[in-house]
């Protein structure tokens, strides 16, 4: 079906259109905040929905988005994933999504990377998936996608038998609200933290209790950990410990406790960062500063394989091998600004995200 794009870009046709989104992971408000604030100014109602998780939350209300939290204990409090949590939370998730919509008008279309796109299936309202892992990774949560109207997914991305849904894009998440057109750096963060460019480093810590981490995918552990802050002391003024997880009590006068909204500026400032994060690892590439990944996850995603062969990521299966590329990496002076050019080109190629997403929304909502 072809829709007039006189009609879709009418603003007396945008005010009847309702959008409902649901986040379950902080990387999706910055994922989707550029559309939902686009949508919002054209006069379309967006309803948000979340769950608790790390700073998700304080995200949504710097927004000053009206929401709904599902979950405001968290959703998954397993410290180890498994596949009957997984189902648990799943059938839970739903229930509580149905007794959120039997309250509400109906939607045109739901925007999610989440149980939503279920609740879609069923009431025949288009749904849209974003997703940026290849199927190999995600077997359990892929499931998802036979209930999904579109996914949005890097071109690079490997989606099997759901490549015929899947909308195409050049880039990766990050993009949405680290490229260029939308991002900024800001130095006064330097001075509202007391930070040195360049004179401190980054550590971040996740939980790795999603499904698909079972199997060894343990990150940065205690010991590592230590040994790892040990070495970052010696170097830098500062360093930075950015966490989801409890850390040893002897490092948490270094977490940091600040804004959560500022840390993609603190990033752009790092001399560099370590992170058993995917996400985190990507913001800082495509910022141009030096990141190191340990998370063995990333030899099988082709994300960050195309960082990787972009020369501003690296990742790692075990500690060992990062922290002797770290330190053989500090040897060079020029490492942040090899980066830092390697990043600009690599953007060069990519989409703009932010539209693929907006325009999606806007057509299956008029469809639906």
């Amino acid at each position: 079906m072809f829709l007039n794009p006189k009609k879709m870009n009418d603003a007396s046709n945008k005010t009847n259109l309702r959008v409902l989104v649901y986040f379950v992971h902080p990387a999706k408000v910055h994922l989707f905040r550029e559309t939902i604030n686009r949508l919002k100014a054209d006069g379309i109602q967006v309803d948000i929905l979340i769950n608790s998780k790390d700073v998700l939350e304080d995200l949504v209300r710097k927004e000053g988005w009206e929401y709904q939290n599902l979950f405001p204990k968290g959703r998954n409090k397993k410290e180890k994933p498994s596949i009957f949590n997984s189902a648990r939370v799943f059938i839970l998730t739903l229930f509580k999504i149905e007794r959120f919509l039997l309250r509400q008008k109906r939607y045109c279309v739901f925007l999610t990377d989440d149980s939503l796109v279920v609740s879609g299936w069923w009431r025949k309202i288009p749904s849209i998936i974003f997703n940026d892992n290849d199927i190999n990774t995600i077997k359990i949560n892929s499931i998802l996608f036979n209930f999904a109207t579109l996914i949005i997914s890097p071109e690079i991305t490997e989606l099997g038998k759901f490549k015929s849904k899947k909308h195409s894009f050049k880039g990766n998440k990050s993009l949405a609200h680290l490229h260029p057109n939308v991002y900024k750096p800001d130095s006064s963060v330097l001075e509202k933290y007391g930070l040195e460019e360049n004179n401190f480093c980054i550590i971040r810590t996740s939980k790795l209790n999603a499904t698909h981490d079972a199997g060894g995918n343990n990150g940065l552990e205690d010991n590592n950990l230590i040994n790892l802050f040990d070495y970052c002391v010696g170097l830098f003024k500062d360093v930075l410990l950015v966490t989801e997880r409890k850390l040893p009590s002897r490092l948490n006068k270094n977490v940091y406790k600040g804004d959560p909204s500022d840390l993609k500026y603190i990033i752009y400032y790092a001399a560099f960062m370590v992170t058993d994060s995917g996400t985190m690892a990507t913001e800082a590439a495509v910022l141009g500063v030096p990141n190191y990944l340990l998370n063995k996850l990333a030899f099988h995603v082709k994300v960050h394989n195309e960082l990787f062969k972009a020369g501003i990521q690296y990742y790692f299966y075990d500690y060992e091998s990062m922290i002797e590329r770290i330190k053989e990496n500090n040897k060079h002076v020029d490492l942040k600004l090899e980066y830092q050019k390697k990043a600009k080109e690599y953007i060069k190629g990519c989409d703009d995200l932010n539209h693929v997403i907006y325009s999606s929304v806007i057509r299956y909502a008029f469809l639906g």
